[in-house]
C-alpha cells in the first residue's frame, strides 16, 4: 500500500508545484469531457427507460450508471485526458514539461484512448447487467453470486486507472496489450490498487461536493496520481539493469 500513498502525495505535490498548467489542463479536460458526459447521460436515460423496470429500480439503475460514467470519465481512459497523461508522463520521468505536450497527446492518443474508453463503457454495462440480474433474483444462492459481479465492477474500475499511463509508456500501443497489462498491474498489486482506488475515488467525491476542485484541479491531479502510481508499480516488474 506504500506505493499508492507515495503516488498520491507525490501527485498532490506535483499539482501544487505546477498549479498554473494544471488548472489550464483541467479546464480543457472539462470542456472536452462535457459532450461525452451529455451523450452518456442521454443513453442512460433512454436506455434504462426502454428496459421498462419499475420506477424504484429504474432510478437506482440510472443513478448507479451516472456515477460510474463520472468515474469512468475521471479515472479511466477518457480521450479528453490523453494530453494530460502525456504531460504527466514527462513530469514523472523528470523531463521538461510544456503545455504543448497536452495538444500533442490529444493528437496522438485520442483514438486509442477512445477505443479503450468504449471498451470501458461496454465492460461496465455488461458487469452491471449481470450484477443487477443476480441481485434481483429471489434465490439466495444467486444473490450471493451477484456479489461476485459487484467485485468484478470494482476490479474493472481499478484497471481503468492504469490504462492511459500504460498507453503512453508502452512502446507497443496495441489496445489489447494495454488492457492485458492493466489487468496484470491491478491483479499483481491488490493492496496498492485498492488503496489507490479509494484515495482517487474519495478525491473525486470531494471534488464533486466542493465544485471549485473539479473545476480547477481534480481531473489533472488524478491523471498525475495515476501516472505516478503506474510508474511506481512498473518498477518492480522491469528487468534489472546492471
Amino acid at each position: 500500500m506504500g506505493r499508492a500513498f507515495r503516488a498520491y502525495f507525490s501527485g498532490l505535490a506535483d499539482t501544487y508545484g505546477e498549479l498554473f498548467p494544471v488548472v489550464g489542463m483541467n479546464v480543457l479536460w472539462i470542456a472536452l469531457s462535457t459532450p461525452l458526459l451529455a451523450l452518456g447521460a442521454v443513453f442512460i436515460l433512454v436506455g434504462v427507460g426502454v428496459g421498462g423496470p419499475t420506477n424504484e429500480m429504474r432510478d437506482a439503475l440510472q443513478s448507479t450508471l451516472a456515477i460510474l460514467l463520472i468515474v469512468a470519465l475521471a479515472l479511466g481512459p477518457n480521450p479528453a485526458a490523453a494530453g494530460i497523461y502525456l504531460w504527466a508522463n514527462y513530469l514523472v520521468r523528470d523531463e521538461r514539461v510544456e503545455f504543448s505536450l497536452v495538444w500533442r497527446g490529444l493528437r496522438e492518443y485520442w483514438w486509442p484512448a477512445a477505443k479503450l474508453f468504449g471498451i470501458s463503457v461496454i465492460g461496465y454495462a455488461l458487469l452491471i447487467a449481470n450484477a443487477a440480474f443476480y441481485l434481483a433474483s429471489d434465490q439466495i444462492a444467486l444473490k450471493i453470486f451477484g456479489i461476485v459481479w459487484i467485485y468484478a465492477i470494482y476490479f474493472w474500475t481499478s484497471m481503468q486507472m492504469y490504462q492511459l499511463p500504460l498507453l503512453i509508456e508502452q512502446d507497443d500501443k496495441r489496445v489489447r496489450l494495454v488492457l492485458r497489462n492493466a489487468f496484470f498491474l491491478a491483479f499483481a498489486n491488490v493492496l496498492d490498487t485498492l488503496a489507490l482506488t479509494i484515495l482517487v475515488v474519495v478525491t473525486l467525491a470531494l471534488s464533486l461536493v466542493i465544485a471549485i476542485l473539479i473545476a480547477l484541479v481534480a481531473g489533472a491531479m488524478i491523471a498525475i496520481v495515476n501516472t505516478r502510481a503506474t510508474h511506481l508499480l512498473l518498477e518492480r516488474h522491469r528487468p534489472a539493469t546492471t
